[in-house]
């Protein structure tokens, strides 16, 4: 039988749900999770409801907000330093500053906190042509990395 929203079987899919308990990596970047202490079965339903109806966008990953922060940031000084010798492309490094920082906008859900800084980074940056804050921004991902389990926290 197939489920509502797609065309993969509900065997399909507890297969599918059984993998990703085994797997405790971020799909994204392959950094490791702690879903053991957190997941019973009942959150287990909670999240495969939301994730089939796309409720939720990302899941959330410190290591990814990382990630795309910083390249915002190498992304950004490259952008200071622009000159007509040196080749950099001011409208590309624009739209990839502003890509990446969305990016870690919608891989920051899990904590309002540092969403809303780099959610308001990101606009500052956009609309006005400001510069992000960039020690504000690494401070809010220091607070949200002391919210995740200490099995996961030791990887940093």
């Amino acid at each position: 039988m197939r489920t509502g929203l797609s065309n993969v079987t509900e065997e399909e899919m507890a297969a599918h749900t059984a993998k990703l308990d085994e797997q405790r990596n971020c799909p994204t970047c392959g950094a490791e999770r702690d879903q053991a202490m957190r997941m019973f079965s009942f959150e287990k339903n909670i999240i495969q409801h939301i994730r089939e109806r796309r409720l939720v966008k990302h899941d959330s990953c410190i290591q990814c907000v990382e990630k795309h922060v910083g390249k915002a940031l190498v992304l950004y000084r490259e952008l200071l330093t622009a000159t007509e010798t040196n080749n950099v492309n001011v409208e590309l490094n624009h739209l990839e500053i502003i890509g990446n920082l969305q990016t870690a906008t919608d891989e920051a859900e899990e904590w309002p906190a540092l969403h809303d800084a780099i959610d308001a980074a990101e606009r500052c940056y956009r609309y006005k042509g400001i510069s992000p804050g960039w020690e504000e921004l690494a401070k809010q991902i220091r607070v949200a990395k002391l919210t995740i389990s200490p099995f996961t926290r030791k990887i940093f």
